[in-house]
């Protein structure tokens, strides 16, 4: 047997003994209903932990003020200073710049919740300023789509890793009673990292590190006053006359808020691809049917680079070995959903895992990783 299958196997082994996951809850949002109280079934379902919720952002916020560090003493009182301007600054400034379905649902969140229009308009940001995941895009042998991520993400203070996996969940929307299209995001979002428009695209986003702070961001944020990546992959799934090539075409041209690597799967053979932007430019554009293997991945550094010893090339290379391991021949949903619970695809910082097929609705689960140790 080849050394490589073999060490696929025994992986699996090893992760039926120690490793499980389990489904998030799921939502069904009517879009018939108006924007205000789209949201309430999700707010009824966490009403216990708005308070805490509210808690863990502001801390998150006045931890990213203080330079990821937590405050005491006078750097508590000038963060808290800092991020009261912030947040002024997004209510007067950001939350304007966005779409107004976007904020009617985030004032109708706002309403039950008793969290500021700014602390939620800075919510719906927070992927720009920082996040680390895995896409991939692979194809089987009869030309079916797999289109598989990780989100990893999480704080040293206030949205941790874990506290984030407690407010994960799915959401349906639908209108006249019939599924439209589907995201999987984290309490207060109105828009998701992650997200299919069935029967036309699946859409994912990892972080670009570009060299800027997470200050730099945060500021860059509020001030540019452009609307967040999340909103923009909602944009693309719920836009029924948009399939694989208009959005690819589409965020090529897109204006947005922050760098970011988008990622894009259709319904047809060959249709896979990775869009590589600054907050300005495309840097590259990476297809599926171009590539030299059946398969693309993309953790938070460019892939056309050499690997080097950063976490995320780590994680790129890892996720192919893995994947060749299992050959084309071997893939389906399951043994995507593995590969993306093996190390380090599937690390201390993951949230949830997906694996998408945008034909297929029925496939559409979130799942949180439980590490037995």
């Amino acid at each position: 047997m080849n050394v490589a299958v073999f060490q696929f196997i025994a992986s699996l082994l090893v992760i039926q003994f120690c490793y499980s996951q389990k489904l998030t809850p799921s939502f069904d949002i009517n879009l018939d209903d108006v924007p205000e109280i789209r949201w309430n079934g999700v707010l009824e379902h966490y009403k216990d932990s708005f308070t805490d919720f509210k808690q863990y952002v502001e801390d998150t916020l006045i931890y990213i003020l203080n330079g990821n560090k937590i405050p005491t003493g006078v750097d508590k009182i000038e963060s808290d200073v800092e991020y009261d301007l912030i947040v002024a600054a997004a209510e007067e400034l950001l939350f304007p710049a966005y779409p107004k379905e976007y904020q009617d649902e985030i004032r109708g969140i706002s309403n039950v919740t008793g969290i500021s229009i700014g602390t939620l308009a800075l919510q719906q940001g927070i992927y720009d300023i920082t996040a680390y995941c895995t896409s991939i895009v692979a194809e089987d042998k009869s030309g079916a789509i797999y289109h598989a991520r990780n989100l990893d993400y999480g704080w040293g203070y206030g949205l941790t890793t874990t506290k984030l996996q407690d407010f994960a969940f799915t959401v349906n929307f639908k209108r006249e009673g019939k599924l439209v299209y589907s995201g999987s995001t984290i309490f207060g979002l109105v828009g998701f990292p992650t997200g299919c428009g069935f029967g036309r695209i699946c859409v994912t986003v990892n972080e670009h590190d570009y060299g800027s702070s997470l200050l730099e961001n945060l500021k860059a944020l509020v001030y540019n006053k452009k609307p967040p990546v999340m909103f923009y992959i909602r944009d693309l799934i719920k836009n029924e006359t948009v399939d694989f090539e208009i959005a690819v075409n589409m965020t090529i041209n897109h204006d947005s808020a922050s760098p970011f690597y988008l990622i894009i799967s259709g319904t047809e053979k060959g249709q896979g691809a990775v869009i590589t932007r600054t907050d300005n430019k495309v840097e590259n554009i990476w297809r599926l049917a171009d590539s030299k293997n059946w398969y693309i991945v993309q953790t938070n550094n460019d892939h056309w680079l050499p690997p080097n010893k950063s976490f995320s090339s780590y994680r790129r290379q890892e996720a192919m070995k893995h994947l060749n391991a299992l050959g084309q021949e071997n893939l389906n949903y399951d043994s995507m959903l593995k590969i993306m619970n093996m190390y380090p695809t599937d690390n201390n910082g993951t949230v949830y895992s997906v694996v998408l097929n945008a034909g297929k609705p029925s496939f559409y689960k979130t799942y949180i990783p439980i590490i037995y140790k």
